[in-house]
């Protein structure tokens, strides 16, 4: 009995010394919003439109899991804490520095480096449980400022991009969506991101109009103004199918 006891109690006071250095909170958002998170190392990370994310920290480690969605990470240096994402395969780690993540499904993920450098490598998805042992880094490829990764079907890739991609993939942090000379259907793609209401391309002759601008993440309205004065496309919503608006020429039946 005395020896269940203390087995009890040492269990118990583990437990409480786990819970009081592990800390673990969940945050997400809705479509079409965004939301900024302060931690008290001095980081921060912004999520983008329908995004969740888990975040633990510990002594030793300061772990991210991005579940869905797309976030921006501003890193305060801590040589001695690691900060590491984990974005399905994909797991970036640094000591200190800025880059976005970007989930487009269970294995295919993007980093964007803005500032310094980070260290992208391939791993079993954790599925938001926090596990404290190291990552290898037999794998890893370095990541610099104005590079981007992309995780697909097994391996990464890592291209640079010029100056006005890169403001383009980061303009959500400020409320828009810029695109220069895109096709309609990647323009399409990127408003259904933020908005409750779906756009449906169904006129494949317009699929590829290309076009250059900057709208509001919730510009749709605007959007389909536009496209009627300049190129002659109307938007129906689908009668029985609320919340989905196809887009077709005007003299298309």
């Amino acid at each position: 009995m005395f020896l269940a006891a203390l087995l009890l109690l040492a269990a118990a006071l583990l437990t409480f010394d786990l819970l009081h250095r592990t800390r673990a909170h969940t945050f997400r958002t809705d479509v079409g919003a965004f939301r900024r998170i302060p931690l008290d190392d001095g980081s921060t990370i912004e999520l983008n439109t329908n995004t969740v994310l888990r975040i633990v920290q510990t002594k030793q480690r300061r772990h991210v899991t991005l579940l869905q969605g797309e976030a921006h990470f501003d890193v305060a240096a801590d040589v001695s804490r690691p900060f590491v994402v984990h974005a399905g395969h994909t797991v970036v780690r640094v000591v200190g520095t800025a880059f976005g993540v970007r989930m487009y499904d269970a294995t295919r993920a993007a980093v964007l480096v803005t500032k310094g450098r980070v260290a992208v490598s391939t791993a079993v998805p954790d599925h938001g449980l926090f596990r404290p042992a190291d990552i290898s880094d037999a794998n890893e490829s370095i990541v610099s400022a104005g590079e981007r990764a992309m995780y697909n079907a097994g391996s990464i890739t890592i291209y640079t991009l010029e100056p006005q991609e890169i403001a383009a993939r980061q303009a959500w942090r400020h409320g828009s969506i810029l695109f220069a000379d895109r096709p309609l259907s990647e323009i399409v793609a990127e408003l259904n991101r933020y908005n409750e209401k779906q756009l449906k391309i169904a006129d494949p002759s317009i699929t590829d109009i290309r076009l250059s601008g900057q709208l509001a993440l919730r510009g749709t309205g605007t959007f389909l103004v536009v496209l009627a004065k300049s190129h002659g496309i109307v938007a129906r919503e689908i009668e029985g199918r609320t919340g989905v608006i196809e887009l077709r020429r005007a003299d298309e039946p």
